[in-house]
């Protein structure tokens, strides 16, 4: 199944890779797949030597990787030795990785903090404007967002052993649906 998806992720990139500079971000915890740095290239290379090595969907993805001319250029491993968090770019003189010596938030240790920075590159274009409908908080009914909030029991919602994560995803979760119901949609 994690083939089917992997090609239909693929697939779609391959479609758009040809348009533009790419940088693609992610955790995509292929643990079978070892890198090492070269600076030579900027960039890590896998150290498995043989394909025997992968599953499926890790050949495949290492397949694209060098059908679409794209590095891997992330070399920061975590407490296991393994890098896990991949960026991938057909530019990697653009890319300047360090680890993040003050994370947002906590640690997770297969996963270590990243400070990414791209540096742009001169042939780089402007995304196409986003279509998709916003909140219009210009024609929100804030009378009726008010009243709906006054009548909250705020201490029936907040429990007392609620977690601060907890208490903001209850906050967003009470909150959402009633701003989403007084305030109109609009194209940006």
């Amino acid at each position: 199944m994690a083939v089917v998806f992997l090609w239909l992720f693929i697939s779609d990139w391959n479609s758009k890779i040809k348009k533009a500079s790419t940088i693609l971000i992610g955790d995509f915890n292929m643990t079978k797949i070892g890198w090492e740095y070269s600076a030579n290239l900027f960039s890590c290379l896998s150290t498995n030597a043989t394909s025997e090595s992968y599953d499926k969907a890790e050949s495949t993805f290492l397949d694209e990787i060098v059908f679409n001319n794209l590095s891997q250029c992330n070399y920061i491993k975590n407490d296991l030795g393994r890098i896990l968090d991949l960026v991938i770019t057909d530019s990697p003189k653009t890319i300047k990785i360090n680890e993040c010596l003050a994370p947002l938030t906590k640690l997770d240790s297969p996963h270590p903090a990243l400070e990414i920075e791209v540096c742009q590159p001169k042939n780089c274009k402007s995304l196409r404007r986003n279509r998709t409908p916003i909140l219009n908080f210009n024609k929100a009914n804030y009378s009726g967002i008010n009243e709906e909030l006054s009548m909250l029991e705020w201490e029936n919602i907040w429990e007392n052993e609620m977690s601060v994560d907890q208490m903001v995803n209850s906050l967003y979760s009470t909150l959402m649906p009633i701003i989403e119901k007084n305030t109109p949609r609009c194209t940006p």
